[in-house]
């Protein structure tokens, strides 16, 4: 059963506080504020007329474990401020994109065929996360470069310039589906030539898609006075969308998602209330 798609609205009973949060302290219905409240996604002792995102609604069962299709250590490390606990279970694919395929189309299918994939090897399964990650440069995919040469090559096309990462999620419980999409424009530096090779030279950019991890903070690839979107999404874990993907079934992560990332990427950033309301 599909439950959510690219871009959609918001199905559960939080659309009202949602459609008021502007902010972290001032995300309940009845105005209460996280301050109050304590820094976990709890239960608002005002009771679920009250609507807010601290709604004692939604499921959060403490023994569940979300089963994390990836091998991606950036991912775990991102799933990881949710608060759940996790299990590990790689698949391997041909992620090679059909002939004339878009690249939000080909995030979705390699996402899903990942969560088909994942469940394959556990079939008792509850809770299953797969996700994919594509940087796009005008209409062209990168993947992980070949060699240091075709990181320099990718580095070099992208500096001082934008391009787009367009992740999809795709989330199973209990036989329900949401398919979350999160795109962010990503604004490069205009770094040297050296600061390239330097960069290289640490073996960094050799297992990233686009040859740079925006978390490198030693290299800093990405113009962050001007970048608006979700930093997470560029890591390749949008946690935005993976919360509002769990409250579209009945679910809630144990923390303060929009907190811990921000604290945990030292991002201060202006686009998750949209992204909680389902608008972007």
């Amino acid at each position: 059963m599909l439950l959510g798609g690219n871009r959609g609205v918001l199905e559960s009973p939080l659309d009202a506080s949602l459609l008021e949060s502007e902010n972290l302290r001032s995300v309940h219905g009845c105005g209460l504020t996280r301050t109050q409240v304590g820094k976990r996604w709890g239960t608002c002792f005002h009771g679920e007329e009250c609507g807010c995102l601290l709604s004692g609604s939604m499921e959060s069962e403490e023994n569940m474990r979300i089963i994390l299709a990836s091998a991606s250590p950036r991912r775990k490390e991102l799933l990881g401020l949710t608060g759940w606990r996790m299990e590990i279970c790689p698949v391997e694919l041909d992620e090679s994109p059909r002939q004339g395929e878009p690249a939000e189309a080909l995030a979705r299918r390699l996402a899903s065929a990942k969560a088909e994939a994942a469940l394959g090897i556990k079939p008792q399964a509850r809770l299953m996360l797969a996700a994919d990650t594509l940087v796009v440069d005008d209409d062209q995919i990168l993947g992980k470069p070949a060699d240091e040469h075709d990181a320099q090559h990718m580095l070099m096309a992208l500096r001082d310039r934008s391009h787009r990462v367009i992740s999809a999620l795709d989330l199973r419980y209990n036989g329900q589906q949401v398919v979350e999409i999160c795109e962010t424009i990503v604004p490069m530096r205009d770094f040297t030539l050296r600061q390239v090779q330097a960069y290289i030279e640490t073996g960094s950019p050799l297992d990233k898609a686009g040859a740079y991890g925006i978390q490198d903070r030693g290299f800093h690839p990405v113009a962050m006075e001007r970048m608006k979107g979700c930093f997470a999404n560029v890591m390749g874990l949008p946690l935005c969308h993976l919360v509002l993907a769990m409250h579209r079934v009945g679910l809630s992560p144990k923390d303060n998602v929009p907190l811990a990332c921000q604290s945990f990427t030292s991002y201060d950033c202006s686009v998750y209330p949209a992204i909680l309301r389902g608008v972007i």
